[in-house]
Formats: C-alpha cells, sequence, structure tokens
C-alpha cells in the first residue's frame, strides 16, 4: 500500500520516541499507522508542547491509514472471534487489510493466527 512495510502499533511508537533497542526493527522501513494511534499519541496525558511537537514529527514521518469500509469489514470480523479492545481491533484490521506486518509490544495480538506480528516484546 503505497509503499507502505509494515505497520506499527502505539506502543511501537513509544518505544522509539523513548529511544529503546526493541524498536530498532522498524529502522529503514516505511511505516503506516492507524489513525487510531495517530489519536492515541496526541491525546498522551500530561504531555508538553515540546513532547507533543516531537510527537507530531513521528506521525508526520508516517502514512496515516483511515478508517476505510475494507478496514471496517476486517474489524467486524475479528470483534465476532476475537476478544480485543477497540483500538487493538482497529489496529489489527488495518495490518490485515494491507497484508501488513503489525509491529507490537502487545501479547494479546498473537491471539490473531493470520496476522504477522513483528513482535518487539522480551519473553
Amino acid at each position: 500500500m503505497n509503499g507502505i512495510d509494515l505497520i506499527s502499533d502505539t506502543n511501537a511508537l513509544i518505544y522509539l520516541l523513548a529511544g529503546r533497542k526493541e524498536v530498532d526493527v522498524l529502522n529503514g522501513y516505511s511505516i503506516g499507522i492507524s489513525v487510531i494511534s495517530e489519536l492515541e499519541m496526541v491525546s498522551r496525558p500530561n504531555t508538553t508542547d515540546e513532547e507533543l511537537s516531537i510527537i507530531r514529527s513521528l506521525i508526520y514521518s508516517c502514512t496515516v491509514i483511515g478508517i476505510k469500509e475494507g478496514i471496517k469489514e476486517e474489524f467486524r470480523r475479528i470483534s465476532q472471534n476475537y476478544s480485543l479492545k477497540l483500538p487493538d481491533a482497529i489496529i489489527a484490521a488495518t495490518a490485515l487489510h494491507f497484508g501488513l506486518p503489525l509491529v507490537t509490544a502487545d501479547k494479546r495480538f498473537s491471539v490473531i493466527d493470520e496476522l504477522n506480528l513483528i513482535q518487539i516484546y522480551r519473553e
């Protein structure tokens, strides 16, 4: 999809901003994010203006993907078959709709067998 290599979950973006090594996997790739991740990032509590500026720069470097009809269909299917929070189900649906890997530190995504995960959490 438009040169995007993978979809990043919100927590991977947070790790990236924190400089954590686990997200080195993102280096060199074109990153897509769901509009859900964008909203989660810009609405983080206790964010200073400087931090918000950094967050917006990171978001600007990604491709933000809205909730298109195909994503809604994937979301409905995921919601019927798996117990995920609404934001997580939309992010997973975005990755599935475009057939892209999802980079995440959230183990809950592993219940979706057809989802190609790049897991950045430590076992």
